[in-house]
């Protein structure tokens, strides 16, 4: 059973692929969760706000997403053909963002130096940073998909490690200096200019390794118009998606009392960990599925995905009073069994987000459609539940993660039927 499975691994280029990022991104997220665990001992006061701006930051960074997820997608058809192909394709994206690039840049100098000077609010302030770090790291983000999209994973890895080592370190320092919440988007910009300087390091080499050519692209072989118009699509289904997750910590921040809130907090971070720890392998899926059809992916996608987010939640059940602890959470210690609860709508989600992402590659934009219309309806529900309006089953807490629940599941399953229809159709 140990040797199929070893020449199984050993056979399977995605499954090598995914090993590595899936490895890399779990070393990010114990890091990156190291920092949730200091901001929540930080900012005892403020850590709800810190959760709510996390979710309202990821919803924010979706068209960026979008964007890189159509880059990742012809990128990699691209490279199938040859690497001075994808380089050409690479160069003429960057000619064309690297104006955003720079518009990001000056937003952040300029709400930061009003900032100083008193002029703009706090809570504007951070909004304006935030956007500033969506679009200064636009050129980075290229960078780090083209890695992808060539299949050179362990330069990405390494891309990874050293921006999120960005993000951690001076978000500490701003942390311990007394600057609060600012330190979150102070980070993230740190991190953008670790992220451009290690990217921007890789390609060269992957140009020099390869002997390619610059400046040989030519923008009339390149639809611009048609590509921004997937983009769009790309965008408008990835912010449902992100809204599907992120929306949680938002509402509870408007309808929960205060005690409520920090133990939503809590149960969203672990929740966070959970996702981002069962889908870690999940940024090749789209380099590769976007090659060509594959079942064998989805599938092998969708049990990874459900296996791990169901071990993850039953090692954070099983320990979560160390766990607690922690947080510096002693006192919530009785709402443990509510991790366990959250990990089924984690599980539901990360089977809509792993057939999102399959359709996407394949930019099955219909199949994709009912979309918007189940996250809408998943926001009204869920903002009844949370104010008691919509009691299901138990507390405004347990009525609100029921209501994930349900929309999550009949999700999953309307999804995963799309994704079939998709690949009966090859």
């Amino acid at each position: 059973m140990l040797a199929k499975t070893y020449n199984l691994f050993k056979t399977n280029q995605f499954l090598q692929s995914s090993s590595v990022v899936f490895s890399t991104n779990l070393f990010i997220g114990i890091l990156n969760y190291a920092l949730v665990v200091i901001a929540s001992r930080f900012l005892v006061e403020q850590y709800s706000l810190w959760t709510a701006i996390t979710g309202f930051m990821a919803i924010l960074l979706t068209p960026m997403t979008g964007i890189m997820t159509e880059f990742t997608k012809n990128a990699s058809k691209l490279d199938k053909q040859s690497h001075q192909d994808a380089y050409n394709y690479l160069q003429f994206i960057q000619s064309k963002a690297k104006y955003i690039n720079y518009a990001g840049g000056l937003i952040g100098l300029i709400f930061g130096s009003l900032y100083i000077f008193q002029v703009t609010p706090a809570n504007l302030t951070i909004t304006a940073l935030i956007v500033s770090y969506s679009l200064f790291n636009i050129i980075a983000n290229i960078n780090n998909q083209f890695q992808l999209s060539t299949l050179t994973i362990s330069r990405y890895a390494g891309t990874m490690i050293a921006t999120n080592f960005g993000r951690f370190i001076p978000t500490i320092i701003f942390l311990n200096i007394g600057l609060g919440v600012f330190a979150l988007p102070l980070g993230l910009l740190s991190a953008a200019l670790v992220n451009i300087s290690s990217g921007s390091f890789f390609i060269k080499r992957f140009f020099n390794q390869h002997k390619l050519l610059k400046n040989q692209f030519k923008p009339q072989d390149y639809n611009l118009l048609n590509q921004f118009k997937a983009a769009s699509k790309n965008i408008i289904i990835l912010l449902f998606v992100m809204i599907f997750f992120n929306i949680s910590p938002i509402i509870s921040e408007k309808f929960f009392d205060l005690e409520q809130k920090d133990i939503f907090a809590v149960l969203y971070n672990f929740g966070q960990i959970i996702h981002f720890g069962s889908i870690a392998f999940m940024s090749a899926l789209v380099a590769y599925a976007a090659r060509g059809k594959s079942r064998k992916i989805y599938y092998t996608s969708i049990a990874i995905v459900v296996t791990m987010t169901m071990s993850i939640g039953a090692f954070f059940f099983l320990f979560g009073g160390f766990l607690m602890n922690l947080f510096n959470r002693p006192q919530y210690l009785d709402q443990i069994p509510l991790i366990m609860h959250y990990s089924v709508f984690i599980a539901f989600f990360n089977i809509v987000f792993v057939s999102v992402q399959y359709l996407l590659s394949h930019s099955e934009y219909k199949k994709l459609s009912a979309l918007p219309f189940i996250v809408i309806l998943l926001v009204v529900f869920s903002s009844f539940s949370a104010s008691g309006k919509l009691p299901i089953l138990g507390s405004e807490i347990i009525s609100f993660i029921n209501t994930n629940i349900i929309f999550s599941l009949f999700s999953a399953i309307y999804f995963f039927w799309q994704v079939q229809k998709c690949n009966n159709n090859q």
